[in-house]
C-alpha cells in the first residue's frame, strides 16, 4: 500500500525557485517528528536556466519515504495552467508511519509552508485510477475530495462555485473535521487509513452534500 501526498503551488513570477525551495525547506524544520526534516541537510535547487523547470529528489529527508520530490516551475512562462504549478510530492505506506499526525497536523503544515492552492493525501492506486480516467488537472478543476484535502479560496469559486466558508458549513458534521484556514478550507474525512473503495465513497458523499448546498 503506498499514499501519496501532493501539494502544488501557483508560482511568483518575481520569486526565484531558489528563494521557494530555501523557504520550504526552512518550514519543514518547524514540521515535528518523521513528517520534518529533523535537521537533515535539504538538497539545493538550480534554477531551471532554458529548462521548463527544475527537479529535485528529497527522500533523504524522510526515513519511511517510497519517494519524495519537489518540482518548480521556471518563471519565465507561467500562464494560468497546471502544467505550470510548483509541486511536492511524498510518497509513502501509511501502515509503517504516524499516519493521523500527518493527516490532522502535519499536513497543514505542508500547504502553509508551500503557499498550496491544493492539496491532498491518497492512495496511490486511487491516483492513478483517476488520472487514466480524467487527465484533467487544471487550476479549475477538483478531480476527487480526498480523505485529507486543502482548496484554496480561488479553486473553491472555480470548481464548487462556493466560498471555503460555504464549503465547510455545508459538510460540517459529516466529516472528521473541517475549518477555513491559511486562505481555504481543510477537509479531514477522516484520519483513519482508508481502503481505494472507502475513498470513491468518501467522494461521492461530500460531492453529493456540495452539490445540493450549490443549488
Amino acid at each position: 500500500m503506498v499514499y501519496e501526498l501532493m501539494i502544488r503551488s501557483r508560482p511568483v513570477a518575481k520569486e526565484t525557485v531558489s528563494a521557494k525551495h530555501e523557504a520550504f525547506m526552512k518550514a519543514l524544520l518547524a514540521v515535528p517528528g518523521e513528517w520534518g526534516s529533523r535537521g537533515k541537510r535539504a538538497p539545493a535547487v538550480e534554477e531551471p536556466g532554458k529548462e521548463e523547470g527544475s527537479l529535485v529528489h528529497l527522500k533523504k529527508l524522510y526515513p519511511k519515504s517510497r519517494r519524495a520530490r519537489a518540482y518548480y516551475r521556471n518563471r519565465g512562462w507561467l500562464p494560468d495552467l497546471a502544467m505550470c504549478d510548483d509541486y511536492f510530492l511524498l510518497g509513502f505506506d501509511p501502515r509503517k508511519v504516524d499516519y493521523e499526525s500527518l493527516a490532522r497536523r502535519a499536513f497543514l503544515q505542508y500547504v502553509e509552508a508551500f503557499r498550496a492552492y491544493f492539496g491532498e493525501v491518497l492512495d496511490e492506486e486511487v491516483g492513478l485510477r483517476d488520472y487514466e480516467r480524467s487527465r484533467e488537472t487544471d487550476r479549475d478543476h477538483i478531480g476527487r475530495i480526498s480523505p485529507v484535502c486543502f482548496f484554496d479560496r480561488k479553486l473553491c469559486s472555480r470548481a464548487i462555485g462556493l466560498t471555503p466558508s460555504a464549503i465547510a458549513k455545508c459538510i460540517a458534521g459529516h466529516v472528521e473535521k473541517v475549518a477555513v484556514v491559511h486562505g481555504g478550507v481543510f477537509i479531514l474525512a477522516t484520519s483513519e487509513i482508508v481502503s481505494p473503495k472507502e475513498a470513491d465513497q468518501i467522494d461521492r458523499r461530500l460531492r453529493a452534500l456540495l452539490k445540493k448546498s450549490s443549488k
